[in-house]
């Protein structure tokens, strides 16, 4: 399972320009391989291997293979707002071993992660710190890449000894914050705000890496605004297609910097760790000995209220903005991850499958949060579920329960009566001292159109929505009989097991 990352940068327009290579003697790339054929600079990933296209001219495709050059460094960040000399090593080996901890927060409120990202000559371990005459004005693409499963990498990794946790790695893939930096005289510097964190003991850890284009810029390519190639980065947990057609379109224009939407991500191929050729050359470590990148820690915010989450189960699990992981602890104190949920799926099956979630109290950007003293929560099931545990006072549909601490309280709900009986809808209403929150629950059976037969039609309305997540125009949680956030076979997968049985109609 090896998908390939498209990084591309949306615009407000786009154009048409050839890739130009620059002078082979530019200091950012001097003695990079390059391609005999075309001349141009491989654009490898540090410490990976070359990614050649296949026959088809294409990335993502079964015929891709892997070359036998292997990226070097050109791109160095580091989590410290000014840099003076040489590169120092990253936060773990600098500072005694203390990692640099900011506040989570936006551009307007909390703490930023300070950062200066420049050139190197790619000699090792760094080499040094190199600034072609073009290189000021440049844009670099400033990531922070979150560790969400705890697991000290980040990205699909067998390093952690658990080769069945990818889908949940896989989440690792979308960078928490990102922000354009430009350079001035040598280096770019700023900060970086970034809204997800922990709580005290399962802090968030984050990964800053950068990317942006070598070589000179033209006007006719986006007003002069981006250079044209090719592409330098620090390690990243995948490699991206760098080719600018693909990127950034076949339409001239003579926009500028300003008319830039944003970067933006796209899977296409996974790295995989258990491919010999491969092996863990994509993997994101937070021990400090990969020296392109660094590392930083982020700490959630005051706590606001409560919210529902669960444990993502690794064989269902989606990544979606809908559902992000967070950093939590269990009720041993031992720190875990979270979804943080603000819609569920509950299968009508009757009581035999009971669904545990989470009640946590969480900061005002979403996360898990310190609780300053024990509070209570009301919690009202409406609809066709009801609340098993904890029953204080025997009302399926109310129970009040106080929570302690940061750890939070589990608490179990059924979906009413037997199987595939129920009217599809339910709501959880969580209230404290705090505001109220509100989780939406679709109970689900295969009858998807509610005709009262499992029949053909409610596998092709499933199949025509296949890959479809919560948010896009043809999702609906009546199809997405697994509750994982998307439409996928393994949901027409279960419809057919029930192929031709009769459903009560709601």
């Amino acid at each position: 399972m090896t998908r390939l990352f498209r990084l591309a940068v949306a615009s407000v327009a786009t154009l048409s320009l050839a890739n130009a290579c620059p002078n082979a003697k530019d200091w950012l790339i001097e003695g990079d391989p390059v391609d005999p054929v075309t001349g141009e600079v491989y654009e490898i990933v540090p410490g990976a291997p070359q990614l050649l296209r296949g026959p088809d001219g294409r990335y993502g495709t079964d015929d891709d293979r892997l070359g036998s050059e292997i990226g070097d460094v050109d791109l160095v960040i580091r989590s410290v707002a000014e840099i003076r000399g040489n590169y120092p090593p990253p936060a773990p080996q600098r500072f005694g071993g203390a990692i640099p901890t900011v506040d989570a927060g936006m551009a307007h409120g909390g703490d930023g992660i300070p950062f200066t990202v420049g050139g190197t000559n790619g000699v090792l371990p760094l080499g040094r710190l190199v600034a072609p005459p073009y290189f000021r004005g440049h844009p670099i693409l400033v990531l922070a890449f979150a560790d969400l499963d705890g697991d000290g990498y980040v990205g699909i990794t067998h390093l952690d000894g658990d080769r069945f946790d990818a889908n949940i790695e896989e989440a690792e893939f979308v960078p928490i914050a990102r922000r354009y930096a430009i350079v001035d005289q040598r280096m770019a510097s700023g900060e970086i705000f970034v809204p997800a964190g922990g709580p005290p003991g399962a802090e968030l850890d984050v990964v800053l890496a950068a990317v942006t284009y070598a070589g000179p810029r033209f006007e006719a390519f986006l007003g002069g605004g981006v250079p044209v190639g090719p592409a330098i980065m620090t390690r990243l947990p995948f490699a991206p297609v760098t080719d600018l057609l693909e990127i950034v379109g076949d339409r001239p224009t003579a926009a500028g910097l300003d008319a830039l939407v944003g970067p933006e991500i796209e899977p296409a191929m996974d790295p995989d760790p258990g491919d010999p050729a491969m092996g863990e050359s994509y993997t994101l470590r937070l021990d400090g000995s990969q020296p392109s990148t660094d590392t930083a820690r982020v700490r959630s915010g005051k706590f606001v209220r409560f919210a529902f989450a669960q444990i993502p189960d690794p064989e269902t699990f989606t990544d979606m903005p809908s559902r992000p992981l967070r950093r939590g602890f269990d009720d041993d104190g031992k720190p875990v991850t979270y979804e943080i949920l603000h819609h569920l799926i509950v299968p009508d099956d009757g009581e035999h499958n009971p669904t545990t979630l989470r009640i946590v109290p969480i900061d005002a950007l979403g996360n898990i949060a310190a609780l300053p003293q024990p509070d209570r929560v009301e919690i009202v099931a409406s609809g066709s579920i009801q609340i098993e545990a904890p029953d204080t006072d025997g009302d399926p549909n109310r129970e009040t329960i106080q929570i302690d601490d940061v750890r939070g309280v589990d608490l179990v709900i059924n979906d009413l009566g037997g199987r595939w009986d129920d009217t599809n809808q339910a709501e959880l209403r969580l209230s404290a001292s705090s505001p109220p929150n509100l989780l939406a629950i679709a109970v689900v059976d295969p009858d998807v159109d509610d005709s009262g037969t499992v029949d053909m039609d409610d596998l092709l309305l499933i199949d025509q929505a296949r890959g479809a997540i919560v948010g896009d125009p043809d999702y609906g949680s009546h199809l997405d009989l697994d509750g994982n956030g998307r439409v996928r076979r393994t949901d027409s997968r279960n419809a057919s097991k029930s192929f031709g049985s009769s459903v009560p109609t709601p």
